[in-house]
């Protein structure tokens, strides 16, 4: 009798050894479903974000007084020096990018944590080696 019940011991043990790692596979699984989600979210964003930028960016190549003019809160100063470094045609179109934005999809600056138009660089400048190429011919 007392063999039995050590045998239906090491038998509930055994069951909950395959539980618990049951459990740690559809947890781990569940926090890469989300990762992934949010990842992809965050892409699609981005996307949305750079055809938004996309027509700014062709304007501002050759003209980037033209798209500084147009904007509320102009984040270089109305210099042509300025504004026609790389840095600011980066900075005029990511602030173009933001105004339309906020008027059209505020969301997409949320996911993307999109503040000012130094944070939307990263993605002109990504939007730009494919731009330039066309715009130059």
């Amino acid at each position: 009798m007392f063999d039995t019940i050590l045998s239906n011991i090491d038998k509930m043990q055994a069951i909950v050894v395959a539980l618990s790692a049951l459990i740690g596979a559809i947890v781990t699984l569940v926090i890469t479903g989300i990762r992934e989600y949010k990842r992809i979210k965050k892409e699609i964003a981005a996307e949305e974000f750079k055809e938004i930028a996309a027509p700014f960016s062709k304007i501002a190549e050759t003209q980037p007084m033209k798209v500084l003019e147009t904007l509320n809160n102009p984040p270089v100063d109305k210099s042509p020096m300025i504004a026609n470094s790389n840095e600011g045609k980066a900075l005029i179109v990511g602030q173009a990018a933001i105004e339309k934005a906020q008027k059209e999809k505020p969301s997409i600056l949320k996911k993307l944590g999109i503040n000012s138009a130094a944070d939307a660089v990263p993605l002109v400048s990504s939007l730009y080696k494919l731009i330039k190429p066309l715009v130059k011919k």
